[in-house]
């Protein structure tokens, strides 16, 4: 079916009445929770595709909730290893204005889409999309596509004569659970991805007609297409994986995500012996602070003080920060003034780094002081996962660190009372080539791969994420 065909057939007037959300009582917050609609009804089974969308690299985990039994997708289907599960964020247009995750031709390569989706400049009472949501849209289309080809020949095998339901989970880089600018803005664009993707072919007329049909309330289309889309803050996907780990406990601890873009980091406690198993997040706190930002910054610095730095060919694939400051230097004459200089920088970079982290495990003293409660948070020790691809730095190792030495001495604890802990990958999560080492880099996309709009069919334990008692914290030290 063409994709005008579809819009005509989404828009006739005996197409499938669906109700709005808040007509069915369904709100952001209280509809958090791990579970899966039954199935058994009409007999069709239910697929999360989870896209955790970065800036440098997207993963994406399709979960089967009923087994429960997850699959990575990769680029290729014969390949195996963590590149091959690692979609570079970029695309490639061509002169006729058509979008593809493959260079051919002449094409011209468009990268850093989601730190320019993000910043992008947008009127008020937008009724056009701008360019960065063409082609957020335009890559997430094709990734969706990308993502069920690559489950039609690895695993569609698995399930004969049987009708799916697909659903679709992103990820969003929030403190805020309720994100009035962050939530709309990527429901938009996931929306119209999905519309987009059924087109075949997918240009920038094809991708303005899905925005469009997003924009006008493509939320209601979606009963007729069998599919569903939510947005979700990535730190709330990334404790998915953390209850489902062997380190699943009782008590407080800490996350810290280093992303190409942004260093995130969170407190939470997990309370099981209820009925249902229950994450109450501490504190939250986020921060342009990543990987990529590090290597930006550190470049801009050495152009400041007039060093050459290496180029980056344009080649769409994924770029690594280097680990040594060397590795910035061009001229040989210019390598101990750059190291000096690297240095210096990255003493400033990591004391904000740093900072982040002391402000967000502080605000949860501070908060357990108040409320008079004697946690074993801090007289045992912080256990702190570090997460996320910019974690094997060494410069964020130290980051952790420093952290833990300054936590020390504001708590009078002698040495670090953080415990750096790693996330394991869970049993269920059929991944070609990745060891437990390199999970926590699909932690988000496997969080989102699990039904975390579900309200029916829950039999057994369900994790409900009480969200609301999140919140910043800008004073610690009071």
């Amino acid at each position: 079916m063409r994709f005008k065909d579809l819009l005509r057939k989404l828009r006739s007037p005996d197409r499938p009445k669906v109700a709005k959300e808040s007509e069915k009582g369904i709100s952001f917050l209280d509809d958090l929770r791990i579970g899966v609609k039954s199935d058994q009804a009409d007999g069709k089974v239910n697929l999360v595709l989870g896209i955790d969308f970065g800036t440098s690299c997207c993963k994406v985990v399709i979960g089967d909730n009923r087994l429960p039994r997850t699959y990575a997708v990769g680029i290729k289907t014969n390949d195996s290893g963590v590149d091959n599960f690692l979609h570079a964020t970029c695309l490639f247009e061509s002169p006729k204005e058509v979008y593809s995750l493959e260079a051919t031709g002449k094409c011209v390569l468009r990268d850093n889409l989601k730190l320019q989706f993000l910043e992008a400049e947008r009127p008020l009472n937008q009724r056009t999309p701008v360019e960065e949501d063409i082609r957020a849209v335009a890559y997430l289309a094709l990734l969706i596509q990308r993502s069920l080809d690559y489950f039609e020949e690895r695993y569609f095998g698995q399930y004969p004569e049987t009708n799916i339901r697909w659903f679709l989970n992103v990820g969003m880089p929030s403190r805020d659970v309720a994100d009035k600018r962050l939530i709309p803005l990527y429901k938009r664009v996931a929306i119209a991805a999905c519309l987009a993707s059924a087109a075949g072919l997918i240009n920038r007329k094809i991708c303005v007609e899905a925005w469009r049909a997003a924009q006008s309330g493509g939320h209601r289309f979606f009963e007729f297409l069998d599919a569903r889309v939510k947005v979700y803050p990535e730190i709330a996907a990334e404790m998915v994986s953390f209850i489902r780990s062997p380190f699943s406990s009782d008590g407080l601890f800490a996350l810290a995500d280093v992303g190409a873009g942004t260093l995130d980091v969170s407190t939470f406690q997990l309370n099981s012996h209820t009925a249902q198993d229950r994450i109450h997040f501490r504190a939250m706190e986020l921060g342009s602070l990543g990987a990529q930002r590090l290597h930006q910054e550190r470049t801009t610095y050495l152009e400041k003080q007039q060093i050459e730095t290496p180029k980056v060919s344009a080649s769409g694939s994924i770029f690594i920060v280097p680990e040594s400051h060397d590795e910035y230097v061009v001229a040989e004459r210019d390598r101990d003034n750059a190291v000096f200089h690297l240095k210096y920088h990255d003493e400033k970079f990591s004391n904000a780094c740093s900072e982040l982290v002391v402000k967000t495990i502080m605000a949860t003293h501070v908060h357990h002081a108040r409320q008079g409660w004697n946690s074993s948070f801090f007289r045992n020790g912080v256990e702190l996962f570090l997460c996320g691809g910019g974690s094997r730095l060494d410069f964020y190792q130290g980051v952790v660190q420093k952290a833990g030495q300054s936590l020390g001495r504001y708590l009078d604890i002698k040495g670090s009372p953080i415990r750096l802990r790693k996330l394991t990958k869970p049993r269920d999560l059929s991944i070609d080539g990745v060891s437990d080492e390199h999970f926590d880099r699909f932690a988000v996309a496997y969080g989102l791969s699990v039904d975390l709009g579900g309200r029916r069919g829950i039999k057994k334990k369900e994790l409900q994420f009480e969200l609301r008692e999140a919140k910043r914290s800008n004073k610690w030290n009071d």
